[in-house]
């Protein structure tokens, strides 16, 4: 089976627990109206996942880099998290955050030499 249709089927799988859970908690999932956001939005991530994360992670390999890619995605979205927090949330941050901010820059900044 290609790799493509294997993250298809686990996206998709992904989509179909949501509509199970929705089945059996029908009136949770209505009476918010969380569902219809619920699945757009795993839509958008199957989408962006095939043609920007999966393609974006091709490139870097055919480059001969491809073992970066994974683990510089994942740090910048910690980073990226944790501006978001400060910035947007306006959540404290002590010296743990700042530590951690600057743990995940770093291994980025090392991964990526």
């Amino acid at each position: 089976m290609p790799s493509t249709r294997r993250a298809l089927l686990v996206q998709l799988g992904v989509l179909a627990s949501f509509g199970v859970n929705a089945g059996l908690a029908r009136s949770r999932w209505r009476a918010r109206g969380t569902l219809l956001p619920l699945v757009t939005l795993g839509c958008v991530n199957i989408v962006s996942l095939f043609f920007l994360f999966y393609r974006g992670l091709n490139i870097l390999a055919s480059l001969g880099c491809g073992s970066i890619g994974y683990p510089v995605t994942m740090g910048s979205c910690i980073a990226g998290f944790l501006i978001y927090s400060r910035a947007i949330l306006r959540e404290k941050a002590g010296f743990a955050a700042a530590a951690a901010f600057l743990a995940v820059l770093s291994g980025i900044l090392v991964i990526s030499l």
